[in-house]
Parts: C-alpha cells; structure tokens; sequence
C-alpha cells in the first residue's frame, strides 16, 4: 500500500514549486536543498506506508495518558514540551506516545528524570518522533565502559562531593549490574532496572548510559 496524500508540508513545498515554475519557466534553476527535498518527496510517495507501531513500537493517545496520570490534556503536552513525556505527532495531527513509559508508576518516575536528557543528545543526533521512540527499543551491540559508569558517580552526586557521587553510582550499578551495561539489550532495558531496583541513584545512572551509548549515534542529515 503506498501513501496517497502528501503531508501538510510537502504540499506546500509543491505549491511553492510549481508557481515558482510557472513564473519561470525558462530560469527556474532548483537549488541542491530544493533538489533534495523533491527527491525526498518522491520517495515517501513511493514507500510503502508501514503501520506506526512498526516505527515507534505500541503507542497510546493524549486521552488514555490524562487518565493513567490523571491529569489534564495541558499537563500532558507541557510534560511533552518539557520532554518529561516522549510524544510526537503523526502526519494527521494526532499524538502519540510510546507505550513504554507507563509500563508502572516507577518506570514513569524514572523516565520523567532521565528522558529530558537522553532525547536532547538524541535530537542532536537528528532523532526525534518516532525515531526517538523506537532507539529505545532497538537492541544494540555493546553498551558504556568504566569511564561512563564513573562520570555516572558524579551525576549521581549530591553537595556532598565527587567521593559522595562515585560511591551512589558505584551501588545503584550493583543494584542492577552495570558490570555489563545493556550488553545488547534495548536501552529501555536500562530504564526498566532502574525502576525495579528502588535505588534513589539508579535514575542518574541509568541516564549516563543511555547518554554514554546515544553519544556513539553517527549525526543524522
């Protein structure tokens, strides 16, 4: 099955196109970034469109997150704003957010702390939406080494010092077992012991490895 209608966007860009086309017929020289965009065009055109859950894994919508939390449409989107909450937008305008995050009301806790962080490395990257979504899904090869489990000793430091912080990461890593972190595992696997562990510091150190292994991501774009 192939996609029928162009996004908002890209018929805009059309639009654009074809009057800057019919203006000048004979000078109308696209540009590299004009190029690109068509070509892109082209093959999401042509693609064809796989269901959301193939992209992003099982998702909910804004009214089924305001009844888990049992909060308000505005709080949810100031929570997304805020990426405490990992939402996106489909081409239709409807959101969506990924199943994972309310698993249980610790796995929540722990995403709210780690979440803001690991999706700004992320996006610098170039993922967002529902590429985001899936990175967490995504069983990878390998995970942090000592030197990420060691700066995780400082962010889970309180005003105390360093020797404070090093020793909060060096438990919450015994808790549950950075000795091999993710070791190939999805990185929401990460999230998960970090919930079931009870640690007050396994958020931050939960955090430095899933920082540590989307800092090795290649830039997209």
């Amino acid at each position: 099955m192939t996609r029928q209608t162009p996004t908002a966007e890209e018929q805009t860009f059309l639009d654009k196109m074809r009057a800057l086309l019919l203006s000048q017929p004979e000078d109308a020289a696209l540009t590299s970034d004009q190029s690109h965009r068509i070509l892109r065009f082209a093959r999401h055109a042509l693609r064809p469109t796989p269901a959301l859950a193939d992209l992003a894994g099982p998702t909910v919508r804004t009214g089924e997150v305001c009844d888990w939390l049992g909060v308000s449409r505005q709080a949810v989107a100031k929570a997304t704003r805020e990426k405490r909450i990992l939402g996106f937008q489909t081409p239709d305008r409807k959101w969506h957010y990924p199943q994972w995050q309310f698993e249980s009301p610790e796995l929540y806790a722990v995403c709210v702390k780690v979440l803001p962080q690991v999706l700004d490395v992320l996006a610098s990257r170039g993922l967002t939406g529902p590429d985001a979504a899936m990175w967490f899904l995504t069983s990878r090869a390998g995970g942090m080494g000592a030197a990420a489990v060691a700066a995780t000793g400082v962010a889970a430091g309180t005003s105390a010092g360093k020797s404070t912080g090093a020793s909060a990461g060096k438990s919450a890593g015994a808790s549950f077992g950075t000795k091999k972190p993710l070791n190939g595992l999805p990185p929401i696997e990460a999230l998960r012991q970090a919930a079931q562990s009870g640690n007050p510091a396994a958020a931050s150190l939960a955090a430095a490895e899933l920082i540590a292994v989307a800092r090795t991501l290649p830039r997209i774009g």
